[in-house]
């Protein structure tokens, strides 16, 4: 039987609860496990570089496709559940096991924060609002990665996304990296896969 909250159908292991939220079966917020978020922590921790700091962290499942995936390997064509970090120098995919709520080995893909156009949160409960979110990462080449996180994570989700926005409220205008065609040099008011004035495709971030 899958978890009610996520639906991740794997072993819960010693701590009897959720790997991927930590939902114990109680009714009480409060007994959310954290083992799932030290988890996550312990698994990111892993692939940072000495001079790279952990900033925000959180944990559930990859919504929608994703063409980045193809380019960690055949296994990362089965990503469901994965980790999602917001460090101080990139943003971090890192795909999580569906049996055990373990990290794939060192398998990740990251994008670099000069490659990230925005991170946003919104409700993804409407029967229990607050208890999961949605996090959308839009990157500067047009792709999109969103990620849905539930219980403890969801609120780990929304740190996430406070701490990039105050990241970005930092930057002013002028030092902000204006978003141009890489074929006619237009400038676009957004990220786009391919450009609306000559149409040509936007390389990778």
């Amino acid at each position: 039987m899958g978890c009610p909250v996520c639906g991740w159908s794997g072993r819960a292991g010693a701590h009897r609860s959720c790997a991927i939220c930590g939902f114990t079966g109680e009714k009480d917020a409060s007994t959310w496990d954290r083992a799932a978020e030290a988890s996550a922590a312990c698994d990111v921790r892993l692939l940072l570089t000495d001079d790279e700091s952990l900033l925000g962290i959180t944990r559930g499942q990859l919504v929608g496709d994703w063409r980045h995936r193809a380019s960690a390997g055949p296994r990362a064509l089965l990503w469901r559940w994965a980790n999602l970090a917001l460090t101080s120098h990139r943003v971090i995919v890192q795909p999580v096991g569906g049996t055990e709520g373990a990290a794939l080995g060192d398998a990740h893909v990251a994008a670099p924060l000069a490659g990230v156009a925005s991170v946003s949160l919104s409700d993804a409960d409407a029967l229990e609002p607050g208890r999961t979110a949605r996090v959308v990462v839009d990157l500067r080449n047009g792709q999109r990665i969103r990620l849905r996180a539930s219980g403890r994570l969801a609120d780990a989700a929304r740190q996430l996304v406070a701490v990039y926005r105050t990241l970005s409220d930092s930057v002013s205008p002028a030092q902000s990296s204006p978003i141009n065609c890489e074929a006619c040099g237009r400038g676009l008011e957004r990220p786009h896969a391919f450009c609306p004035f000559c149409g040509a495709h936007q390389g990778e971030a």
